[in-house]
């Protein structure tokens, strides 16, 4: 059978983009998340008995701080955190945290456990809300024990935290797909 739904001719060339998204931050008008976005081309389907798949090809996998502005609904990427990304990338756990002039942002950048800690590692990012520049925080273990420490639900104590379903309808549709 040709053109399966497992690969196969119908998906030949075809490019695939999975985008994954945290909650975010409001700050005045703006929402401030982080987008996981992965393109690739799906691996070729094979038939040894049982079908098999090889692995997808990767053509490009960053994760990126963005910015909504909920009023006008225009979006802007302010910075890729990370490319490549790794595969293995949650940014559905991020933290945020506003303090002395600076908006930081925690995620887990992998699924590597850390030595230190025992914990997820994590990496943070500051924001600088008067200047826009975007910097990782130097030294991240240290960083994420101070800031969160009483972080125990993003919803208690953090009033600034946005939902996903409350500010994904205001995307402007396939701007974070191309």
């Amino acid at each position: 059978m040709s053109g399966s739904a497992h690969g196969g001719t119908l998906h030949k060339d075809k490019v695939e983009t999975t985008i994954n998204l945290s909650q975010g931050y409001r700050h005045g008008d703006t929402i401030y998340f982080l987008a996981d976005c992965h393109r690739y081309q799906r691996g070729r389907t094979f038939w040894f008995i049982l079908p098999m798949n090889a692995g997808p090809k990767t053509l490009s996998h960053q994760t990126l701080l963005c910015a909504l502005d909920a009023k006008t609904r225009t979006l802007k990427q302010e910075t890729v955190l990370q490319d490549p990304a790794q595969l293995t990338c949650m940014v559905s756990y991020t933290k945020w945290a506003l303090k002395d002039g600076g908006l930081f942002v925690a995620y887990n950048p992998s699924n590597r456990i850390s030595p230190l800690t025992g914990h997820t590692e994590q990496i943070v990012f500051r924001r600088d809300m008067a200047t826009g520049a975007v910097s990782a925080v130097s030294d991240p273990e240290k960083a994420h024990a101070e800031l969160f420490a009483e972080y125990k639900s993003p919803y208690r104590d953090n009033p600034g935290i946005v939902e996903i379903s409350e500010y994904k309808p205001l995307l402007p549709l396939g701007e974070l797909t191309q």
